[in-house]
């Protein structure tokens, strides 16, 4: 985007023109147009134009693992936005770095062991002699997954919808593959 491109952002908002319609005149994306009021401090980034659309878009960006400083530039927000936007969209944090995707994959990978052995009907005292994963520790991983309990305890919370970590595997060792490059 020139300067010139900015400078009549400026111009068209300062004329009470939508951010909709400065996108359309201009051919822009509305997300550059947010961006570039933002950083002309003509929008406030705490403000309502964050919409769903945006949220989600930056959760995405940040679980597709588009590095920060992009995310910061295409959505125009601050690091404390982007990380607020996070926080209420419930999206957990992501490993930084080769060596900490390394032990994610890692950490993974033993825990779709245990959710498959515990799937397969193996009993959890043979999980844990194959594992060393205690009882809690593979109730915990069987709940983060979905996987309904065999023996649940009286109180415990409802599972979420089942998924195998197999997927998350994937996607990791994909993007990890793809910095190995």
């Amino acid at each position: 985007m020139t300067t010139k491109m900015r400078a009549d952002v400026c111009r068209m908002f300062e004329a009470d023109v939508s951010v909709e319609e400065i996108a359309d005149a201009l051919g822009l994306p509305k997300m550059t147009v947010v961006a570039v009021l933002i950083r002309a401090q003509r929008l406030d980034p705490t403000s309502d134009w964050a919409g769903p659309e945006v949220r989600t878009a930056v959760a995405e960006a940040y679980r597709n693992y588009v590095p920060m400083q992009q995310i910061r530039d295409r959505y125009g927000m601050g690091l404390q936005d982007v990380y607020r936007v996070l926080n209420e969209e419930g999206v957990p944090r992501r490993p930084v770095g080769r060596k900490a995707m390394e032990k994610q994959l890692a950490i993974l990978r033993f825990e779709a062991e245990v959710v498959d052995e515990y799937m397969a009907g193996t009993p959890i005292a043979d999980i844990w002699d194959m594992t060393g994963c205690g009882y809690d520790r593979q109730r915990m991983i069987c709940h983060k997954y979905g996987v309904p309990l065999r023996q649940p305890r009286r109180r415990s919370k409802p599972c979420g919808e089942f998924h195998h970590p197999a997927d998350e595997i994937a996607r990791l060792t994909g993007l990890l593959a793809s910095v190995n490059e």
